[in-house]
């Protein structure tokens, strides 16, 4: 574990190298997490330790059982109530965002898609997740809806725990084509065609984790 600096707000320090650490996986799922061993180890006092994992543990991070704190052990039936959450969250912002979209939103979603283009096809799907994510933004704040983003950021931040399993199954090509479809979607103006085609897109998404799911045993 890196050490840290000493910035006016340690707490925020240890929430992005715990999170960090967490989501590129070398801190594993189920392994057991000691705010004495983590001080130690980053040189600061226990108290942002303790402050950061409150922070981990609302964010779905961290799960305490007992007296014991271990990194989240997503399950079946967790990853499926995200992705079944999100569809519906990210399929309301899609319906009200798409009587908003100008000429020039949709161009910039093209750019940004063009992007995940030039990554070429040999490349895996990992690459393209901060592309496709910055779409998803896009289209969430063009909603307005402050509540509906508040709760599309907590699940990105779990759905992040599952994108190394997620995206490494997925082409560069899969995702700009997937992405090209929703956008020719949204391109129509259609709030109820907007809704389904963000839900379909979210939920074919599931599709591809359940199938890894079945080769883990989660």
């Amino acid at each position: 574990m890196e050490k840290l600096e000493r910035p006016t707000n340690l707490k925020n320090q240890v929430v992005l190298v715990l999170r960090k650490s967490i989501i590129a996986g070398e801190l594993k799922s189920g392994e057991q997490i000691v705010e004495a061993k983590l001080a130690a180890e980053m040189g600061i006092s226990r108290g942002p330790i303790r402050e950061a994992i409150g922070v981990l543990e609302a964010e779905g991070f961290l799960t305490r059982v007992g007296g014991m704190l271990t990194v989240t052990t997503l399950t079946h039936k967790d990853i499926y109530e995200i992705y079944s959450l999100r569809s519906v969250i990210e399929g309301l912002a899609a319906r009200i965002a798409v009587e908003k979209f100008t000429p020039g939103d949709i161009e910039h979603m093209e750019k940004i898609l063009g992007k995940v283009a030039e990554l070429g096809p040999t490349a895996d799907g990992t690459a393209a997740v901060a592309s496709t994510l910055a779409i998803h933004r896009f289209i969430m704040d063009k909603a307005g809806h402050r509540r509906v983003l508040d709760l599309w950021l907590n699940l990105n931040m779990q759905l992040k725990m599952l994108a190394s399993m997620v995206m490494s199954h997925d082409t560069v090509t899969d995702s700009f084509a997937k992405h090209n479809k929703l956008i020719q979607v949204l391109k129509s103006g259609d709030p109820g065609a907007a809704e389904q085609a963000m839900r379909d897109h979210i939920m074919d998404s599931w599709r591809i984790v359940e199938k890894q799911l079945g080769n883990t045993g989660l």
